[in-house]
């Protein structure tokens, strides 16, 4: 029984593996497509140009910018929206890739914590502009990254993914030094950074999982009607 649950697991694997790097090749064509409007609201009190500028700032360092340890994360995964916290513990950039990112994680369902491994893949890079900007943090070079993103979470009883894309905001200091971008936070309505929308892929399902700094994407009728901060629906709080 051992050796089946192994070669179902492995199986599985492979399989996820594929569809992964199905995913990352067409990311440019459906996938992208389908988060044009959320880039507009992401980009919110910015001006973002269109252009890709993915390949002339690799030389950049975003690790900063992908770490969540020090910003409210707010999560939901499946129809009924149940709370998800997401922590990402550790950044590293792939010398050898340079638009490429190893993480480690943790995450948090059902009050059990889980660590997870993955990789962020840096697919576009806009630079954007402001169009109200009152902070005192001067900056040099500003933008936003659409990257692709593939998490693996292995339990004794079970193999979760999560996979999607990423929405950052960052800019570049007088130091010529990338930091995570919060400046236009009291400028923006619903506020968010760190934008994961994708998917949550066990062996038996794949459902909506979603996530980010100060406001959760994408969530729906979880977020209060009328608020510029996240306030849940109370019809959820059942779920965490």
């Amino acid at each position: 029984m051992k050796e089946v649950k192994m070669y179902k697991t492995r199986t599985y694997l492979i399989k996820h593996l594929v569809i992964f790097l199905t995913f990352v090749l067409c990311v440019g064509i459906s996938y992208s497509q389908k988060h044009d409007s959320f880039m507009s609201n992401f980009s919110t009190n910015q001006i973002y140009n269109t252009s890709n500028m993915v390949d002339y700032l690799r030389h950049y360092d975003y690790t900063e910018v992908f770490k969540s340890s020090n910003h409210p994360t707010y999560g939901f995964y499946g129809e009924h929206k149940k709370r998800l916290k997401v922590r990402i513990v550790s950044v590293t950039k792939d010398l050898k890739n340079p638009n490429e990112y190893f993480v480690y994680g943790k995450t948090k369902r059902n009050e059990i914590i889980r660590p997870f491994i993955g990789k962020i893949i840096i697919q576009k890079n806009y630079k954007t502009e402001d169009i109200k900007n009152s902070s005192p943090i001067q900056s040099t070079l500003q933008g936003i990254i659409m990257a692709t993103y593939i998490f693996y979470e292995s339990a004794e009883n079970s193999t979760v993914f999560f996979e999607g894309m990423v929405y950052s905001k960052w800019y570049v200091n007088t130091k010529d030094e990338v930091k995570y971008d919060v400046r236009n936070m009291l400028f923006a309505d619903q506020f968010s950074n760190n934008a994961f929308i994708g998917r949550m892929i066990t062996e038996d399902n794949s459902i909506v999982c979603n996530w980010a700094d100060y406001f959760p994407p994408e969530a729906g009728d979880l977020v209060t009607k009328n608020t510029t901060q996240f306030i849940p629906n109370v019809k959820y709080v059942e779920e965490g």
